[in-house]
């Protein structure tokens, strides 16, 4: 019995959540205030402000240094995991 209670609680509760939300999202009031915050004006402004940036020269070549490995590198036994627990 409880649980039925419960769930009919949390179905209203979202009902009415669900209700309210979107009342308030279809206002009048913040269908205006969405419609004033977007102008087309302050659009064009912020391109013509655009056009004016410098270019900056690129300066990311040949930044990667690699590494010269010797023989005795290449060859010295690696440490494998796996066989550090066995034993």
């Amino acid at each position: 019995m409880l649980i039925k209670i419960k769930n009919i609680f949390y179905i209203t509760l979202t009902v009415f959540f669900l209700y309210f939300l979107f009342s308030i999202y279809i206002s009048e009031k913040n269908k205006k205030t969405i419609l004033s915050n977007r102008s087309k004006s302050s659009i064009e402004d912020l391109f013509i402000s655009s056009k004016n940036l410098p270019i900056l020269k690129n300066d990311t070549d040949n930044i990667i240094e690699y590494k010269k490995f010797s023989k005795e590198e290449k060859n010295k036994k690696k440490n494998l995991f796996w066989s550090l627990i066995k034993n």
